[in-house]
């Protein structure tokens, strides 16, 4: 009976060892990527503030900075450059090219966006909108971010929602300034490019793990969605009550 228990008791230390460099390793993981995003967003607006090119170009050529350096460090702390050299022939080919197959798909949503934004069923929907959204007064800030979320799960790109939304709100007289606006078409954009079936990311992810994009969008991503809207509309409504 003591030898049960004292093999039981060993087995607990071993799984709550093993537990805590589980959580060690993968607290480092979400440091290093941490770390990598800082240093992209100030490579990036660096870039930006000393104007090397346009905003697009800047991103691109911080991202190609951060994956660079990424690649050196690995080289440095891989002696053998074993692991680093079958990283990344596995990713050229179950990752990168894996992903240029999206292309087609991404090129379809763009041409829909540009063609929805400049049609006139845009038009007839701004139409429409604008009394809607004057007789909403103070209402119009849910109905900002949920607008372009609505027009996203059919396909519509953010950026082309958010400038629909944003000619009809400035057109119109509302309760609340126009910084209430931008930040409700910001949270909007945010929640977009997360609920949407048809983002990017979400596309990618998961083409990766092999699971419907629905599922990250929508049940993955939609508790925190739900919530990020309240507190988003409440700060927003606070703040233009304030100022």
């Amino acid at each position: 009976m003591i030898e049960l228990n004292g093999s039981s008791s060993t087995k607990n230390a071993n799984q709550n060892i093993k537990s805590q460099i589980n959580t060690k390793k993968a607290t480092l993981k979400v440091f290093q990527i941490g770390l990598a995003v800082v240093a992209l967003l100030l490579i990036a607006f660096t870039l930006i503030h000393l104007k090397i090119g346009e905003a697009m170009i800047d991103v691109a050529l911080a991202g190609l900075v951060v994956i660079l350096l990424w690649l050196l460090v690995l080289q440095v702390r891989d002696h053998d450059h074993q692991r680093t050299v079958k990283a990344g022939k596995e990713y050229m080919q179950s990752g990168l090219l894996r992903g240029g197959s999206l292309a087609p798909f991404f090129v379809a949503i763009g041409l829909f966006s540009n063609v929805f934004e400049h049609s006139q069923i845009s038009k007839i929907i701004g139409q429409v909108l604008a009394p809607s959204i004057l007789h909403l007064s103070w209402g119009a800030l849910v109905l900002i971010p949920l607008f372009i979320v609505i027009l996203s799960l059919v396909g519509v790109h953010p950026l082309a929602s958010v400038t629909l939304l944003g000619q009809i709100m400035m057109g119109i007289s509302l309760p609340f300034n126009a910084l209430s606006i931008a930040m409700g078409l910001n949270i909007g954009s945010m929640l977009a490019y997360m609920m949407s079936p048809f983002a990017g990311i979400v596309v990618v992810i998961a083409n990766i793990l092999g699971i419907s994009s629905t599922t990250i969008s929508l049940k993955w991503n939609g508790k925190y969605c739900l919530l990020l809207l309240v507190v988003s509309v409440i700060f927003i409504a606070g703040y233009s009550i304030l100022i």
